[in-house]
């Protein structure tokens, strides 16, 4: 795993919430903790790099009311204040992921080649905040490897199943690379257990997997399935 490192040359923290895999909470994960922080009296931007938009539901955001998002921002044709969303959450705005079709989704393939582009965008004018936290699709190309080179940390939420110990093995090996190659500031914020069932053969298992082999990433928090 990486060591947890950080240059302290920006007191901005931002949080990437990332697994290689559908279904473990990750947008849930992102959503409540952009919202918590908010409610402590911390500047956030929520940005949705998922091309699904589920941010945007669970922020009470219709299709009708989201006219430009991340893509346009990757695009630069529109700027970082005209993609800005304010919430109904004093202190968290929101960019949503907005791609209304197929050929939207192509275009940022081919952005993707440029590693760095969110980086560089959000450097241009994303400094008034606190934090910002990443919602990334489940896998670990394209869009999340531009998430990866511009945040500071990645929070990995963990289904209690055997598929979830094999996307976070993927994952380490991923962000390694990254580390060398685009951000070697960046480290595991944590890994948090989610959809936690007690006394089930499978969540005891991913636990002692996990205690076994990333011990001092896991939070002593755990989400249980009822939540």
């Amino acid at each position: 795993m990486l060591t947890q490192t950080f240059s302290g040359v920006n007191l901005q923290k931002r949080i990437a919430i990332v697994l290689p895999k559908g279904g473990v909470g990750k947008t849930t994960t992102a959503v409540n903790l952009a919202v918590s922080l908010a409610i402590q009296g911390k500047s956030c931007l929520l940005i949705d790099c998922d091309p699904s938009g589920s941010c945007s539901q669970l922020l009470g955001f219709s299709s009708d009311t989201i006219s430009a998002g991340l893509i346009d921002l990757l695009t630069y044709s529109k700027s970082l204040k005209q993609v800005i969303l304010k919430t109904e959450i004093e202190l968290l705005d929101f960019i949503p992921a907005h791609f209304p079709d197929v050929e939207h989704e192509k275009r940022l393939s081919f952005l993707t080649s440029n590693q760095l582009l969110l980086r560089n965008v959000l450097e241009s004018g994303a400094d008034g905040y606190d934090y910002i936290i990443f919602d990334s699709p489940p896998y670990l190309d394209g869009i999340t490897t531009l998430v990866l080179a511009a945040t500071n940390s990645v929070l990995i939420p963990i289904k209690s199943e055997n598929f979830s110990i094999s996307a976070l093995q993927r994952l380490t090996k991923y962000l390694k690379f990254i580390k060398e190659r685009y951000n070697n500031s960046i480290f595991v914020e944590g890994i948090l257990l989610t959809m936690f069932e007690v006394n089930t053969k499978a969540s005891k298992f991913t636990e002692e997997q996990i205690y076994k082999h990333f011990g001092k990433y896991l939070f002593t928090t755990i989400i249980p399935k009822n939540s």
